[in-house]
């Protein structure tokens, strides 16, 4: 009876998570309500308050929590006080927000966290992908700027589709081996949706970060976990990577796969000329940037959007923005580094750079990322609550 009452217990809190995360990651959909929009503001200034309460009392403050407040606080001094800026505040207690409730649920509720982060992106994906498939022309009609008339879906525009997607296979799949040690027919589906759509809406970057991400876990799943997995030799290869992107003009080896497999051109749809002009306005003020969303010369006067993650930062919030993020970035790979041999913490692995991989030449916001980062920080709880729940044998699987 206890069992069950435990059970129906977590099964509420998961309910109650659900709610609260749709105000704290709305889909793009609910975003274009202006009704949603104007309720989603308060609650969660009303949200974020309650969850710095909570992490005070709980005593859940760790450097990872530190830093990250650090990073928003600079985005925002940096783009309103220094840049004259737009300061992005809304967004920004919505990644602390993030933060903080996973940060607190994480250490005593790990099976209702993952449950409640599994049903979001499972009802984000599914919805996006009837949505797509029903509505061919566009679910509703994006307008960002100006005259600028875009179709959308339930995840917003095609470009944003990799936003929620790679971080939401991740958070299946990872609850799926929390809860079940195995991928079930959910999982299953909820992956095969996210190809299907990725596909269809083709973005090179997106369709990239997905294989990088399924073929690295079925991989894994079928030789075990291979040492050339591990975060710091990921990391030197992404940044290898990242130099030869952004300078892909310079590296005439790159145009047969650029323009022959992934169907771009030699200037990724003109990012390379966005790059170009990024570089020769960062020395300009390259301590704390432009601000958030700031309207620079790119080939007109426009909202400025780099098309890349990193070298957004430095055009928002400069150098110091950069090395911040940086050194989270660092801290996290330094803690996963310890249990590299967990399946559960590989996941979160290359849900990090299947992220970053798109990130090369889109500017997503960093709420997911964040997000992924705070579950791969708390790693060793996340592991904890899986061995002290299970019944089989240590998931553990050699090198």
């Amino acid at each position: 009876m206890q069992f069950i009452d435990g059970k129906r217990l977590n099964v509420r809190l998961s309910s109650v998570l659900f709610f609260i995360l749709i105000f704290i990651m709305p889909p793009a959909f609910f975003s274009n309500i202006n009704l949603f929009d104007f309720f989603n503001k308060i609650l969660i200034i009303l949200i974020f308050i309650i969850l710095v309460i909570l992490t005070t009392v709980k005593r859940r403050i760790n450097s990872f929590v530190l830093l990250s407040f650090i990073f928003i606080g600079w985005n925002s001094m940096s783009s309103y006080l220094l840049a004259g800026g737009v300061l992005d505040l809304f967004n920004n207690l919505k990644i602390l927000s993030f933060i903080l409730i996973i940060n607190i649920m994480v250490k005593n509720k790990t099976l209702s966290l993952l449950r409640s982060l599994n049903l979001l992106f499972g009802f984000y994906i599914v919805l996006n992908f009837l949505s797509y498939i029903i509505f061919p022309e566009g679910l509703y009609i994006d307008n960002p700027r100006g005259d600028q008339y875009r179709a959308a879906w339930f995840l917003g525009i095609e470009n944003q589709f990799a936003y929620f997607i790679i971080p939401g296979i991740i958070i299946v799949l990872l609850y799926s081996w929390y809860r079940f040690e195995k991928i079930n027919l959910n999982s299953f589906i909820i992956v095969i949706l996210s190809g299907v759509t990725i596909i269809i809406s083709w973005s090179a970057t997106a369709v990239v970060s997905y294989f990088f991400v399924v073929v690295s876990f079925v991989f894994v799943l079928w030789k075990g976990i291979n040492k050339l997995y591990n975060f710091y030799l990921l990391l030197s290869t992404y940044i290898v990577v990242w130099l030869l992107i952004v300078k892909a003009n310079s590296f005439s080896i790159l145009k047969q796969v650029i323009e022959d497999i992934l169907n771009k051109d030699m200037t990724f749809s003109s990012r390379t000329l966005i790059w170009e002009k990024i570089f020769e306005l960062i020395p300009l003020s390259k301590w704390y940037g432009f601000g958030n969303n700031t309207s620079v010369l790119v080939f007109t006067t426009k909202e400025f959007r780099a098309h890349n993650m990193f070298l957004q930062i430095i055009i928002d919030n400069g150098i110091i923005g950069a090395l911040i993020f940086s050194f989270i970035i660092l801290i996290v790979g330094f803690k996963m580094s310890e249990h590299r041999g967990n399946i559960m913490i590989f996941l979160l692995l290359i849900g990090i750079f299947g992220i970053l991989i798109g990130g090369l030449t889109e500017s997503y916001r960093l709420n997911n990322l964040f997000m992924i980062l705070t579950l791969s920080y708390n790693c060793s709880l996340i592991i904890k609550s899986h061995q002290s729940n299970r019944v089989n044998k240590p998931l553990i699987l050699k090198s």
